[in-house]
């Protein structure tokens, strides 16, 4: 019981019966004010809160989800330093002997299926994949290729590795690598990447600063999602698409499909020649001459970049720690576009549009080249 219960004093007490009309009055007017639309004034009011509120939004990125990365993230996982210890295996060096081709790889497509294959991908004799070789020489080493699964870690299918076609020399050095069998991982944690992904006016979607990076800033560091070597025979590059539905890791392969092709087909083979970046991998002392052997890497974020003669970061392939990363050439600012050079950008601006124009099927007009 309230004490103005108990004393009789309470506030209706105190108020004459004007007070009492004059307050009932005022809570009508309230209530019949909420049930009334609202004016024109509120209403605008509302709606230019409603678009400021919208406009800052817009404005805010949050950079890459988990989802977008195929691989596990983590910070400070491997030691980048130039004195970072490097030990391949010698065990499998010494003793493992060089295979012939992989029987899962099939060379039996006749002369006119090839034919059909290449010209359906606008692909010329002698141009990548390479159809110069005589189809059915395999009497050399330097003729076989092999699948290999680096990083793949026994009995868990969970773990995404990046799916290799190589020659048997290259198979041997990887399966000699220090982390051959361990998992792979992006660098930093995916929350700590300062980019996200949205609609270019460039070419379809592309990287941005999230925030403004420093000169040499390494923005990510991230393992290929594939490597195959080049030039790849059109035999193999026939299988291309049929190879990784069986072998690459689902989300590997989700990956590689979210990417864009600029080549006839839409398939798995066109993405793979339009986004590849050439890897080298060090010669062993006891391999075969293989003067100007590289590998393709595609790469999830990477790949993703467009392309500009005056490039605000530098790719970089480290094949100690199995990654490629990004590192600033200048100040980049928040919201800014990241690109990197699909070709010698030392070269004349003739020679440059040549080369982009037929790997890539556009001219260039970045702020270097201009529209002329």
């Amino acid at each position: 019981m309230s004490s103005s219960e108990q004393s009789g004093t309470g506030a209706e007490d105190q108020m004459s019966p004007s007070d009492i009309a004059a307050l009932e009055a005022a809570f009508m007017e309230m209530l019949s004010s909420l049930e009334q639309p609202a004016s024109t004034t509120t209403r605008d009011t509302l709606a230019a809160k409603a678009s400021t509120t919208k406009a800052i939004s817009s404005k805010v990125k949050l950079g890459l989800r988990a989802s977008d990365i195929a691989f596990p993230s983590a910070n400070n996982i491997y030691d980048h330093s130039p004195s970072a210890a490097f030990v391949l295996d010698n065990k499998m060096l010494n003793d493992f002997a060089l295979a012939p081709r992989d029987p899962g790889l099939q060379m039996e497509q006749s002369d006119a299926a090839v034919g059909e294959f290449m010209r359906g991908r606008s692909l010329a004799k002698g141009s990548y994949p390479n159809s110069g070789s005589a189809p059915n020489d395999r009497s050399g080493e330097d003729n076989a290729a092999c699948l290999l699964f680096f990083g793949a870690v026994d009995d868990d299918d969970s773990v995404p590795w990046t799916f290799v076609i190589c020659d048997p020399a290259r198979r041997r050095f990887l399966r000699a690598h220090p982390l051959y069998k361990k998992r792979l991982f992006v660098e930093p944690h995916h929350s700590a990447i300062p980019l996200y992904i949205a609609a270019s006016g460039v070419h379809h979607e592309g990287l941005f600063a999230t925030r403004s990076i420093a000169k040499d800033e390494v923005l990510f560091r991230e393992p290929p999602l594939f490597l195959i070597i080049i030039p790849l025979e059109a035999r193999l590059a026939m299988q291309f698409d049929k190879l990784t539905r069986e072998w690459m890791p689902k989300r590997t392969q989700a990956a590689l499909d979210a990417l864009h092709t600029c080549w006839p087909g839409n398939d798995r083979f066109g993405r793979a020649r339009t986004n590849i970046i050439g890897l080298d991998l060090p010669a062993m002392p006891q391999d075969p001459p293989r003067a100007g052997t590289v590998l393709g890497g595609l790469f999830q974020l990477a790949s993703r970049a467009n392309h500009s003669c005056a490039a605000n970061v530098g790719f970089d392939w480290d094949y100690k720690t199995f990654q490629g990363s990004f590192k600033a050439n200048r100040v980049i600012e928040a919201g800014e576009e990241i690109f990197f050079a699909y070709c010698d950008v030392n070269a004349p601006k003739e020679v440059r549009r040549e080369e982009l124009l037929r790997k890539y099927r556009f001219k260039c007009t970045c702020t270097r080249c201009g529209e002329i």
